[in-house]
This record gives C-alpha cells, structure tokens and sequence, in this order.
C-alpha cells in the first residue's frame, strides 16, 4: 500500500456531538435527526428513540439510554448510520480542509498489523485482557473510553483496533475481498452508493477471539446500527 493517514482512535462522543451541535449553530438542526445515535427501530423501516438529550436551546448532550447507561463522553460513538459517517466525514474535512473519509479496509488492516503478517495488532497470542471484548469484563460488557486498553496498539501506535468497537469501512462489501492488483492494493475510498453494503472490521466489546483477528471481516447495511461499530476516518490523498 502506498503510504497513508488514519486516525489513531475512533470518532468519541464529546467530538460526534460537537459535530451536531456544530450543525444546530449553523440553523441546520433538522439535518442533525438523521445522524444522531439512535436506537433500532422496533419494526422494518422505523426509526428509533434518540439516545442524546438535547437541551432547551436544541444543542445533544448525554443521558442516560434506555438501559440506564450514561455514555461516556470518551466512549466512541456508536448507533449511527452510514448517513452519520458520511456526514461527520464531510464536515472534518470542511473542518481541517483536507479530505477524510472512512477508511478502505486494505488501509485499515494495514495500520491494525503492519507488515509481518501478525494476528492481533499486539502479536500472536490473545489475551482477553489486551483489548475491549467479550472475556475482558468481570462483570457485564459495556464499552471503554478510547484509551483503555494500551495494548491494544498496531506497530503503527493505532489504537482499538481488536476491541471495544468495529469500523465502518468506505468498501462496498465483496465475498472476495478488495481489488488488488499487481500484489498492491488500491487505496481508493469507493463511495458506492447510499444503499450500498459496507465492510466492517476490527473487534467489539462483546467480540471472541476469533473475531478479534486483524483479517476479520464483515459488512453492514447502510441504514443499520449496531451497539459494536463506531467508526474513524482516513485522510484521502495523504501525505
């Protein structure tokens, strides 16, 4: 792979809620119901309850969701649609004026294990109390802050990539992986469409070991959200 940018954690809360209230202040906070976390709807096709407050001015906040948990501001966000990444995406590249998107898997695996072919960001051997998954809790399974969990680093210092939550990735999903070519891969972001499936990866806090795996794959369909997937962007044409 050609040399590239990713960032070191996924996207938190306290940064996704600056976000929204970034677009409430710019009077476009009727675009922001679409992005917010939210749970799954109780039918086909229904949206559900929100899992941020908002305040008497209209600005998402914390609370706590329909179990009784406060998210942390310092968990990553998760319960978004592929709308929400899109989104967020495209305003922190207005933001910084370079352009993010999520990441291709290729970069992704590639920034969780290096070049050595390893299994898990760290090495070989699975501990569970190396990364945020199934087996690490002694009690019941929630998500960290993104800083938990220092073993949880690639050879590239990128963190979280075995646990606590899996990443949207930019690939439209395929059975037989992305396109490689002349023994590279292309590190193009393939956009797809809205109703495109996308490729996920990395390992969840309620994950097994195997699932865990740097090479893990899976997919998800644009509109669904998941209590395991939050995402982090790739900066596109870098350095």
């Amino acid at each position: 792979l050609d040399d590239f940018v990713i960032q070191r954690f996924p996207v938190t809360n306290a940064q996704y809620i600056v976000f929204l209230n970034d677009l409430v202040a710019q009077g476009r906070g009727d675009t922001t119901l679409e992005f917010v976390p939210r749970e799954r709807g109780g039918t086909v096709g229904a949206q559900g309850s929100m899992i941020y407050g908002r305040d008497d001015k209209g600005r998402y906040q914390l609370v706590p969701d329909s179990d009784g948990d406060l998210w942390d501001a310092d968990w990553p966000v998760v319960m978004v649609s592929w709308a929400g990444v899109a989104a967020y995406a495209q305003w922190w590249s207005e933001k910084t004026g370079q352009k993010w998107a999520p990441p291709p898997e290729l970069a992704w695996e590639k920034a969780a294990r290096g070049v050595d072919g390893r299994h898990f960001p760290w090495g070989d051997f699975h501990d569970p109390s190396w990364s945020c998954m199934g087996q690490s809790h002694p009690g019941r399974p929630l998500l960290q802050p993104v800083e938990s969990f220092p073993v949880d680093a690639s050879p590239y210092g990128v963190r979280g990539m075995a646990g606590n939550v899996r990443n949207w990735c930019s690939d439209v999903f395929s059975e037989s992986g992305p396109e490689i070519r002349d023994a590279r891969g292309a590190l193009r972001v393939a956009l797809g469409t809205s109703e495109s499936v996308r490729v996920v990866r990395g390992g969840a806090w309620g994950s097994d070991p195997r699932d865990c795996r740097a090479a893990n794959r899976g997919f998800i369909l644009p509109g669904d959200r998941q209590p395991g997937i939050g995402f982090r962007l790739f900066r596109v044409d870098a350095p």
